[in-house]
């Protein structure tokens, strides 16, 4: 989605470095997976996985968009 409403090449690794830069949820085998900012991204317990939502897609084209921004999420290591 962030990179069909931009011309950044932004892939999933791209995504994975954002919410850690953003700190948006937990990693993998957290204990408490469900600490997450809300307004970007929800844990679901019976699937054991995340959502995220579109403020969290708008967050990421605005960023995307932004030479300075987008080399700070891609300066994140996995």
């Amino acid at each position: 989605m962030v990179a069909a409403r931009t011309e950044a090449p932004f892939t999933q690794h791209n995504h994975t470095q954002a919410w850690r830069h953003y700190k948006v949820r937990p990693r993998k085998g957290a204990k408490q997976p469900e600490n997450t900012k809300k307004e970007f991204c929800i844990y679901h317990a019976a699937h054991k996985d995340y959502t995220f939502s579109d403020a969290w897609v708008d967050l990421l084209v605005e960023a995307a968009g932004d030479p300075k921004k987008f080399e700070e999420i891609r300066r994140v290591r996995i």
